[in-house]
């Protein structure tokens, strides 16, 4: 993965994908163990507004660090945010949607078993890639497309941070920034008079804590995949996790599997393979310009591996 070409070698996004993938099931799989494991359950709105504020002071720490000061991360923050109103402002839009997404996935999983929350949530990977050819004017390939039959948030998100300059942790603090404020409303809309009778941090066992620190952690991985990668990538991590949310549910939960279910996994399973390993025969653009070259031409570039589309049609281009 590389900053500057913003592009992933298949071996980055391989190790992105499991990654995600692990950090995924195993967030998912705690809330899911928290909500149904003690009898006194903790309030999911608290654990949100936590959760949104323990990811705003790693990415101010990161930026710290990456600035090599905190005077100097304070005057990135003035230049790249707060004497830009607009772009912070811009972070709203996906930020409250996200608060949104983080509380209905606690109220979910404390009614719904992991791999059904998981299969449900997997709806949003083509309304994705939908959003990111209407956004982004991406063009997927007929392949992709197949693989696609998660949300307009993360396609806004993945647009404001590949289209601006501004630095991947100020995105990340303007965005926790609003998701903060808009998870500390819903506490005060929703649970104020929970929160005043027993606290705010009622309940907070360690594995809460563990849980919260890991969906902080998990966010900030999922920023520098919408700035290096793209949100299709993000949505099919995400899908790789409902296999392992099975197998882990079926020991931990005593989770029935069943047939629709493991029919349902080896789709998906089919669609990761469609999207993150592309096949040349299935790509049009590759069709068009294989079919003018020699035999020996076109050997010698199906045995290269390329970042993208645009590289593959190039190299393809220049061996005539």
């Amino acid at each position: 993965m590389t900053a500057q070409s913003g592009t992933v070698s298949p071996t980055a996004k391989l190790a992105v994908l499991v990654l995600m993938s692990f950090m995924t099931t195993i967030y998912l799989i705690l809330i899911r163990w928290t909500r149904i494991t003690s009898s006194e359950k903790y309030i999911t709105t608290t654990a949100v507004a936590m959760q949104e504020s323990l990811k705003f002071m790693f990415a101010f720490a990161i930026l710290i660090w990456e600035s090599k000061g905190i005077s100097s991360a304070l005057h990135t923050i003035k230049l790249e945010a707060y004497d830009q109103p607009m772009s912070t402002l811009k972070m709203a839009v996906p930020s409250v949607v996200y608060a949104l997404q983080n509380n209905m996935n606690f109220i979910a999983l404390s009614n719904l078993d992991v791999p059904v929350q998981q299969v449900l949530y997997q709806l949003k990977i083509p309304a994705a890639a939908f959003c990111s050819v209407l956004l982004m004017g991406k063009s997927l390939s007929y392949q992709q497309w197949s693989a696609c039959f998660m949300v307009f948030a993360g396609v806004y998100f993945e647009k404001i941070v590949k289209k601006d300059e501004t630095s991947i942790w100020v995105c990340n603090l303007q965005m926790y920034m609003w998701t903060t404020s808009a998870s500390i409303i819903a506490v005060l809309t929703k649970d104020l008079s929970a929160v005043n009778e027993y606290g705010f941090f009622y309940a907070y066992s360690p594995a809460v804590w563990v849980l919260l620190v890991i969906g902080s952690v998990n966010g900030l991985i999922v920023s520098l995949v919408l700035k290096y990668a793209d949100n299709i990538v993000k949505g099919f991590a995400a899908a790789i996790s409902i296999v392992l949310s099975t197998i882990a549910s079926h020991f931990l939960f005593q989770y029935d599997v069943g047939l629709g279910l493991l029919v349902g996994c080896t789709i998906i399973c089919g669609a990761i393979c469609l999207y993150c390993l592309p096949l040349p025969c299935l790509d049009s653009k590759f069709v068009t310009v294989a079919t003018k070259m020699t035999g020996s031409q076109y050997d010698q570039l199906t045995s290269v591996t390329f970042a993208d589309e645009d590289d593959e049609i190039n190299s393809a281009d220049s061996t005539k």
